[in-house]
């Protein structure tokens, strides 16, 4: 595979992303990241991508760059032109609608969110392991079939962002887990209490957008957090038009 010219188009529009995020794009899986650390640095040296921050994140600043090192490459003299498999453009297409519509939609209120500055967009593919939410995170996330949006919700709680949905809680009355959702509506024969959790991992994939979470010490705090969540939340119920939606606040 030719990786600079994917690792181009994936940062094309995308803001900043790390290294696992965008293996995960190139490759359509989790299991590539150290594979593409030698195309990264040659970017890099090229002035063609930057590498900032902690956890390092890595930024397009020139997508038309002539020169490789001291060597002019025919493959980067003209537009880059990737053969995507049908599967890594849709799901490149997808983050940049998600990242669309929350930057459209918020600009220009006191709550504008930028792609790769205000929150990023990770995809957790069919057959995942639920992803932990990094310390200091939010998230709203949503799951989906090959066919339609399953569900939509928000958190701050890693326990709720990697767990909860994959479960039937009988004793807790926790009914607004997906998993519960399925189970009482079940989308196939043969999902039960025992095995709901292992069907989405294998039948569902996810698009998490995260943000930064503000301290919750104060209410002002607290407060910009349920903002920001309840905003994005609402925008992508409204833009999936998810299956599963519940009353409860909890989601």
């Amino acid at each position: 595979m030719k990786q600079m010219p994917k690792i181009i188009e994936v940062l094309t529009g995308a803001g900043s992303l790390t290294q696992s995020q965008i293996a995960q794009l190139c490759y359509g899986d989790n299991n590539h990241s150290t594979a593409i650390y030698s195309s990264l640095k040659k970017l890099e040296r090229a002035n063609v991508i930057v590498k900032e921050g902690a956890p390092a994140r890595y930024r397009l600043v020139n997508s038309n760059y002539r020169e490789y090192g001291n060597q002019k490459s025919e493959l980067l003299k003209k537009k880059v032109d990737i053969d995507y498999d049908v599967k890594q453009r849709e799901v490149f297409n997808r983050i940049w609608e998600i990242s669309t519509i929350i930057y459209n939609h918020s600009k220009g209120t006191s709550y504008e969110l930028v792609p790769g500055i205000d929150f990023y967009v990770i995809y957790q593919p069919f057959g995942h392991v639920p992803a932990k939410l990094p310390n200091g995170k939010m998230a709203v996330y949503t799951f989906h079939t090959d066919e339609e949006c399953l569900k939509v919700g928000q958190t701050t709680s890693g326990n709720r962002y990697s767990y909860d949905h994959y479960r039937v809680y009988k004793n807790r009355g926790n009914t607004s887990t997906l998993a519960h959702s399925i189970v009482q509506e079940p989308l196939k024969d043969g999902i039960t209490d025992e095995n709901a959790g292992d069907w989405i991992r294998a039948n569902c994939e996810r698009y998490d957008v995260i943000f930064d979470k503000a301290s919750e010490d104060d209410t002002d705090a607290k407060r910009k957090n349920a903002i920001i969540l309840n905003m994005v939340e609402g925008l992508l119920q409204a833009y999936f038009d998810p299956r599963y939606e519940s009353d409860n606040s909890r989601n």
